[in-house]
């Protein structure tokens, strides 16, 4: 009798404390991951909210919110989060600078309870805008920070690490280019830019960045084998 009582103390106390544990280690939960704005005009400011929850007894803190690229903008209206409790992160996003589809994403770092961190998405589809001229936009502020300052000075690989994979990769807007399958129209594209989508033309005479010779070295990275 006194072992089977014993027994059941024992899981009373271990009940609580197992709870406890389980609740400590629980990390900040954002709502939604992703989202679809779906279709819309060219040059339009969307706005999206999302929802960080703390279902830890610990306050948490937010460390930072940052956003893929400067045509997107994340405020939180709270750093600091209650056990429990919520904030609000309120992402806008400039479509001034694409045309078709694009990904963005936002990465929010926590620094305690325990580091960690979380990443959101949203896909949009911007339709119309000027056929011409897109170049005039990226590689102007502020989306030169992002598709022509990093290439300054840089040739081949570099130059396309530097500002041409932020769009040609796996999951982004454009496809992405592989090696050894560099065809004439890529030269052409590069040069005069890809009509109602966005790949503006580059070379400097028409209001891009890039000297003939940086775009003959990005042609020469990717003609190898």
């Amino acid at each position: 009798m006194k072992s089977r009582v014993l027994k059941s103390v024992c899981v009373l106390a271990v009940v609580p404390i197992a709870v406890g544990i389980s609740l400590c280690a629980r990390g900040l939960t954002v709502q939604p991951t992703s989202c679809d704005l779906g279709k819309v005009r060219h040059g339009r400011v969307l706005h999206r909210k999302f929802t960080i929850k703390n279902p830890s007894i610990f306050p948490a803190r937010i460390e930072s919110a940052i956003p893929a690229c400067e045509c997107t903008h994340a405020k939180l209206t709270n750093k600091h989060i209650p056990p429990f409790g919520k904030v609000y992160m309120d992402v806008t996003f400039d479509t001034k600078g694409f045309r078709g589809k694009a990904t963005r994403f936002i990465d929010i770092e926590v620094a305690n309870p325990h580091r960690q961190n979380l990443t959101v998405t949203f896909d949009v589809d911007a339709r119309g805008g000027p056929e011409k001229g897109l170049e005039k936009i990226l590689f102007s502020q502020p989306c030169d920070k992002c598709h022509a300052k990093p290439g300054v000075g840089k040739t081949g690989r570099e130059l396309y690490e530097a500002v041409c994979q932020i769009c040609h990769t796996n999951g982004k807007a454009v496809s992405p280019i592989r090696r050894g399958k560099w065809y004439p129209s890529y030269t052409k594209i590069t040069r005069d830019g890809l009509p109602c989508t966005s790949t503006p033309a580059t070379p400097k005479k028409c209001s891009g960045k890039l000297t003939d010779e940086q775009i003959e070295s990005i042609k020469a990275y990717f003609s190898q084998h």
